[in-house]
Order: structure tokens, then C-alpha cells, then sequence
């Protein structure tokens, strides 16, 4: 092969042995982040390495931008595996990113300038998510090669001024009673979460075939947390009183046209009524601070802790279970 025949980058350098390749910067990620990569001493070698390092074709490597890898993960991972509202909050999360990050290629992308993006952010909440998307989005670009390693792995923390702390607002039995006259169709919804404390992707999946069978509540288990069955009298009394006179069959909580509440249904709902329950006066708090209610109503943080279904009581001590222990000393 001589070098008016060899590949576009290929070169034979005077005084060196074998094939090199003069490495376009947006491919030096994959040829070890060098300007100059030997591929091999005879034609073969290089052509093995090259198809080893580029998978044979550089068109798909040459054109990936954070952008395109931001639109395959949440294609190919966040929507078959995740839950609905994990995609709708992903899909906020990826619209700044593309901002700040889209046009450029995902190995370029350093901790550096993750840190930069997230001291500018207003939201340090947000920031600490989006960072999170973006290493993960990283992540699933090194299984598909476009990128040799996942610069953020590891790098993102969320200490010092990027720790966010609990929010500690826990509503009251007065406040709940409030939204409910407000809001009334959301009174049996809330009614059974203050028992039970489970979270609302749990919450709007309760069918009453699969999870009810008039003595024993077993919702479906939500990140990775325990296997819970709930019982007692004021379980059945509060699904009995969200039935009336409806059989106990099908999706517990309906919309108003009787079908199954969905989340996006139910986050239009709640976000309308909360407005009108802080213009009465009231002090917003957000559906998931029932679940600091339910613990810190609860008798002892073990009882907290079972009801939250947690595995361990670290977190719900943490940022659940709000009032302070009582403790014996006599």
C-alpha cells in the first residue's frame, strides 16, 4: 500500500515503521487522546485497529453530539425501563443541557465544565439533576463506544455548596382537611397517602384486582424500595369510603371521567389546587411532603420506616421523619 492509496489520515512517516494516522481532534477520544496513533506494521494490523478502535465506520462517530446522545438515552433507556414521570422530569432536564451543551462532541465535555454550568444555574436543585442526566447520558454513550470513558463518573458530587439540604415543611392534619375542601376530589387520594405514606407513582397504580383483596393493600414495589403490605381497619374503611358505591375493581383513583388518573393528570390537578390553597391563605407544600406527614405521625421511626418502605432508616430519619425522637432517661 503506498501512501497515495492509503485511507484519508493514514501516513507513513519517514524514519518510523508501520501505518500512522494523523487523529482529527473529535476522534483523539478514541486513539488514547493522541495527535498521532500507530495502527500497525503491515496493512492488516491497521486495518484491524482501525475497525477495532472505530467500528469500521467513523461517519456515526464523527457526527455524535451531546444533543444526539441526550435523544438516545432517553430513547433507548429512559423510556423502556424508567417510569413515565422519571421521563417527563428527564425531558426538563435535557433542555438546558442542549443549551449549554449540544453542538459539542460528549468526549469533550469535562467535570470542569459540568461545575462551571452549575454555579451558574439559578436552581441548585436543578443543577444537581441535570448533572446527574448528563453523567448518566455519558455513561450510555461509553456502551455504545461513541466515547472511551465517562469523564463525569465519579467527578459529580453534591457537597460544599452544592448540597442540597431537605425541606423540612411537613403540612399539618389542618392543612390537608384545607386542600381537601378545596380540592375535594383528591380527598380519598389523600385520605389513604397520610395512612400509608407510599409514593404517588405507587399511589396512581393501585388496582384494585391486582393490589386489594378487601384485607391486605400490596402496591407495587418503587425504587428498589421494600415489599410492603399494608393492613388494618383504617385501611379497609378508607378504600371502602373512596369506592361508595363502586365495585372493587379496576384503578382506584379516577379522573372525571371515570377512567384511571394518570400522573400528568394528576400533577394538572394538584399544581391548580395548591394555587388556590396558598391564595386562601395557606402555606404551599407539595404532594410528596405527605410522606414526611405519614412519618413523623407515625409512632416510632422502625413504624416510619415500614411505611415509607425504606430499607434502611437513614434516610427516613434524615428527611422524613421530621419531629424530634423522644427519648426515656429515667
Amino acid at each position: 500500500m503506498t501512501q497515495s492509496t492509503l485511507p484519508k489520515g493514514w501516513r507513513k512517516i519517514p524514519n518510523r515503521t508501520g501505518i500512522w494516522y494523523a487523529v482529527p481532534k473529535r476522534h483523539r477520544h478514541l486513539f488514547d487522546n493522541k495527535t498521532t496513533f500507530k495502527l500497525g506494521i503491515t496493512e492488516a494490523e491497521a486495518y484491524r485497529t482501525w475497525y477495532e478502535r472505530t467500528g469500521g465506520d467513523d461517519t456515526e462517530i464523527e457526527e455524535t453530539t451531546v444533543e444526539y446522545v441526550l435523544d438516545a438515552y432517553m430513547e433507548n433507556y429512559v423510556a423502556p425501563f424508567l417510569a413515565p414521570s422519571t421521563f417527563e422530569s428527564y425531558s426538563h432536564y435535557i433542555k438546558p443541557l442542549k443549551r449549554a451543551f449540544g453542538h459539542l462532541h460528549p468526549a469533550s465535555v469535562l467535570p470542569k465544565h459540568v461545575f462551571r454550568y452549575m454555579s451558574e444555574r439559578d436552581s441548585k436543585v436543578s443543577a444537581n439533576r441535570e448533572a446527574s442526566v448528563m453523567s448518566g447520558a455519558l455513561g450510555f454513550a461509553l456502551e455504545r463506544g461513541w466515547i472511551e470513558h465517562n469523564p463525569l463518573q465519579g467527578a459529580i458530587n453534591r457537597k460544599g455548596e452544592r448540597r442540597e439540604k431537605p425541606r423540612t415543611r411537613v403540612p399539618s392534619l389542618d392543612d390537608l382537611l384545607a386542600f381537601c375542601e378545596i380540592q375535594p376530589l383528591l380527598r380519598g387520594y389523600i385520605s389513604l397517602k397520610k395512612i400509608i405514606g407510599i409514593r404517588k407513582g405507587q399511589m396512581l397504580a393501585i388496582n384494585l384486582n391486582d393490589h386489594w383483596d378487601g384485607t391486605y393493600l400490596h402496591p407495587v414495589t418503587s425504587k428498589g424500595g421494600v415489599d410492603t403490605r399494608y393492613t388494618g381497619q383504617i385501611v379497609s374503611e378508607t378504600i371502602n369510603h373512596i369506592l361508595g358505591n363502586r365495585l372493587p375493581v379496576g384503578p382506584l383513583f379516577l379522573n372525571t371521567n371515570g377512567e384511571a388518573m394518570t400522573v400528568t393528570g394528576f400533577d394538572s390537578m394538584w399544581q391548580r389546587s395548591i394555587r388556590k390553597f396558598v391564595a386562601a391563605g395557606y402555606t404551599r407544600f407539595t404532594e410528596h411532603d405527605i410522606r414526611k406527614f405519614t412519618a413523623t405521625e407515625a409512632e416510632s421511626l422502625e413504624q416510619a420506616q415500614h411505611l415509607l418502605g425504606h430499607t434502611s432508616p437513614k434516610i427516613t430519619k434524615q428527611v422524613y421523619r421530621i419531629a424530634p425522637e423522644t427519648v426515656d432517661v429515667r
